[in-house]
């Protein structure tokens, strides 16, 4: 009991803290994460304080402290890179499965389906291995594959963009074409495992780097400029 206790306490006191948390902190909001990962009800929670319902377009006026709500919400899901079921870099994969689907009629109860697809997305993105060996967890595969799960497969799209951080043009367009050749093999292996909704996505990842590519080696070199690639949501 004392040790939920703490765990409630310490919620409060990294939600209260979140904006302060910057990416490259070395503080991490662990117990707002593993709140995420463990409940489904908080999960839709801190959703519905970061976006409005599905189609709402009403402009509501927020108090201060809602907007504060609202920010930090968003910031935590924008924040959040560990998958539910994860410890110690293993997958429960059953638990995964359950938290996924609950999550999902949960969400849609609350008018917020798209949007809830779009962040488990982004999640996903960060899935370990397979223990195969293969490059993602099969059971992960298996979750973005599903034909009726096109939102979640371009929240991980979406995300594999936006991971990449700032960077400086490459203007040989080397680093673009290395970054679209590992994205096309990752493609082909899930293609000859049949998860061919998937192995779409990540073929739109390698085409992109390739037109990046060659955009990088027209351009003429001013100097050393850095770039920022956020994908629109």
């Amino acid at each position: 009991q004392k040790k939920e206790l703490n765990h409630e306490k310490m919620i409060l006191i990294e939600w209260k803290y979140l904006t302060s948390i910057h990416d490259d902190s070395d503080i991490r909001p662990l117990n707002l994460y593993n709140e995420l990962q463990t409940n489904p009800d908080f999960f839709i929670e801190v959703l519905s304080l970061a976006f409005k319902e599905e189609g709402d377009k009403a402009e509501k006026v927020l108090s201060e402290i809602e907007k504060n709500n609202s920010i930090n919400a968003y910031n935590l899901l924008h924040k959040w890179k560990i998958l539910p079921g994860l410890k110690d870099n293993i997958l429960e994969e059953e638990y995964l499965k359950k938290w996924v689907t609950e999550v999902q009629e949960k969400a849609e109860n609350v008018n917020r389906l798209s949007i809830a697809n779009l962040i488990i997305g982004h999640v996903l993105f960060y899935s370990p291995s397979d223990n195969s060996g293969f490059w993602i967890n099969k059971t992960v595969a298996e979750i973005l594959n599903k034909i009726e799960n096109l939102r979640m497969r371009e929240g991980f799209h979406s995300e594999a963009i936006n991971s990449r951080g700032v960077y400086s043009v490459d203007y040989t367009g080397k680093a673009e074409l290395e970054i679209a050749n590992n994205w096309k093999i990752k493609a082909e292996a899930l293609n000859e495992k049949g998860y061919y909704e998937l192995s779409t996505t990540i073929m739109d990842l390698y085409n992109m780097y390739i037109n990046e590519s060659e955009r990088a080696k027209s351009m003429k070199k001013p100097g050393n400029i850095t770039y920022f690639v956020k994908k629109d949501e």
